[in-house]
């Protein structure tokens, strides 16, 4: 029987925007452990499933700041 290990609290597990499971590694062995790896970022931070929500998330933060931008004017 094989012992699969929870990740750990500090580790994030759902996309920001969509909150579906972002990408893992299963690493073989007797536990099995996996590790998150190869997911997108965007440059106002964030971690994505796929590049279509961190583009996404990106648009919607460059739309919230131009409006923040117009309504100080």
């Amino acid at each position: 029987m094989t012992t699969v290990i929870k990740i750990n609290q500090q580790q994030q597990e759902h996309c920001d925007l969509c909150k579906r499971s972002l990408r893992i590694k299963i690493i073989r062995g007797n536990p099995i452990k996996f590790e998150i790896y190869g997911n997108s970022t965007s440059k106002y931070g964030g971690l994505f499933c796929s590049s279509y929500c961190t583009l996404t998330y990106t648009k919607n933060i460059e739309k919230k700041k131009k409006n923040q931008q117009v309504n100080l004017s």
